[in-house]
């Protein structure tokens, strides 16, 4: 076909034709729609993939020869040569030259070898970060151990290495209380002075076509006021709190809010302040259709009556502050007993801990690097205006137990002083229980802020 307009043909399409000549062939057109698979003329080279020598064949071939490893150990050949005269002569036992330490755990062998100290490190390895080993907590790695082989201090080593390890670090939660101690919201002198306003929803639609319910709360009475919303924008909010607080009890001085999760309790106790929040607010309590229906007696003037409800709801306000400051010191006892404090310093090094997406669906939690970040406390706390430069990170996502590598690539000093703007933190800790043995060393620092 391409033969016959070779003259008329352009000079690629005539070579491909002088090329083809030689072959047999019937060129035949497929469009596109048609081409369903890719065949192997259309695959790019894959590279060339090298196999990585396994690390522990060096330790597999040095556990082999038992008998020269342990004649490195000066301590086993002290037990060795004094295998008569110990006390401990019927827990051991030496057999072509090995030694052997007994073991009374039905479970495991009857005779466990005695692993040199130098051999420790790579039986660790073996039994826990290897890809069979499965990366155990320290209790059922130790009785792994325990059961195949015998370690002089394994307790110590086992608690040592599984807590530093690198992998554990990045997975799996600190074995540490919660960081974090409960600082109580210290109430007003006055109701109404300072006030807590969430937003609760969204709700089904009623039929006044309201999805959101606000909630305001004084925190010296927990008096409560609540009312339907549409949309819960800044209009609405703002009409409620102008029509519905400020005109009826007055300008607050300190409003809260957590723009998040209702942090309101489905029941406020009363017990908290020893009076119902309607009689710290107007001084009496509520009058109920029972109350309306019984003769009223009157004991004293009107002069009196106003002059008394004063100063018994002054009275109360007080009571009432002592008996809420005292709940809070309760409340704050009990939970600083499950938390502690957290304090980061220049040199330190922690681990930013990242949350899972909610939405990220499929997603296998038992093999997720929670500690993915790092970063070193290089700096002190520095106040900075470009807030971009940094990543906004929580102070109660930072753990001081955790390690990891640092080089410093920013152009700031310690002495930069106050500028304005965010709070801009250098994080980098290392820990001195143990030498830090990581590769890929040259990471960049991670700047952040801490709220």
């Amino acid at each position: 076909m391409l033969a016959g307009e070779s003259k008329r043909s352009p000079g690629q399409l005539a070579r491909w034709a002088l090329r083809l000549q030689e072959y047999d062939v019937d060129v035949v057109f497929k469009s596109g729609r048609r081409h369903q698979y890719a065949d192997c003329l259309s695959r790019n080279q894959l590279p060339k993939i090298e196999e990585e020598i396994s690390e522990d064949i060096p330790f597999l071939n040095t556990i082999t020869n038992c008998k020269e490893e342990q004649s490195k150990d000066p301590k086993v050949a002290d037990i060795q040569e004094e295998m008569g005269r110990r006390r401990d002569s019927r827990k051991l036992k030496e057999l072509n030259g090995i030694l052997y330490r007994k073991n009374y755990d039905p479970l495991g062998k009857q005779w466990l070898l005695f692993i040199p100290k130098h051999l420790r490190e790579g039986i660790l390895k073996s039994l826990h970060d290897a890809p069979t080993a499965g990366h155990l907590g320290f209790a059922k790695t130790k009785d792994r151990i325990r059961r195949k082989l015998f370690l002089s201090g394994l307790y110590r080593s086992v608690l040592r290495y599984v807590s530093h390890c690198w992998e554990c670090q990045k997975r799996k939660s600190p074995p540490q209380r919660p960081p974090g101690l409960l600082r109580p919201i210290l109430p007003a002198e006055i109701p109404f002075a300072k006030i807590g306003i969430d937003l609760l929803g969204r709700f089904p639609l009623t039929t006044q076509g309201n999805r959101w319910i606000i909630v305001c709360t004084d925190y010296l009475s927990r008096f409560t006021v609540t009312k339907a919303l549409k949309s819960g924008e800044a209009v609405e909010i703002t009409k409620f709190l102008v029509e519905d607080v400020i005109l009826k009890h007055g300008s607050p001085r300190e409003i809260i809010s957590d723009r998040g999760r209702s942090f309101l309790s489905n029941l406020v106790k009363e017990e908290t302040t020893g009076f119902s929040p309607f009689f710290l607010v107007h001084g009496h309590d509520v009058d109920t259709s029972l109350d309306a229906i019984l003769p009223f007696l009157p004991d004293e003037s009107a002069h009196d009556y106003v002059q008394n409800l004063v100063t018994k709801a002054e009275e109360t306000r007080q009571l009432a502050k002592i008996h809420l400051t005292k709940a809070q010191d309760k409340d704050k006892s009990r939970y600083d007993e499950r938390h502690g404090t957290v304090s980061y310093k220049e040199g330190d090094l922690v681990w930013i801990f990242t949350p899972i997406p909610k939405n990220v669906s499929g997603l296998r939690t038992k093999t997720v690097e929670f500690y993915s970040s790092v970063a070193f406390v290089e700096y002190d706390v520095i106040c900075v205006t470009k807030t971009w430069l940094c990543e906004v990170i929580d102070s109660r996502h930072l753990f001081d137990d955790r390690y990891l590598v640092y080089r410093k690539d920013r152009g700031s000093s310690s002495n930069s002083g106050r500028r304005g703007g965010g709070v801009l933190v250098a994080i980098k800790k290392c820990l001195s229980s143990r030498k830090l043995d990581v590769p890929g060393l040259d990471l960049e620092a991670i700047w952040i802020s801490v709220k």
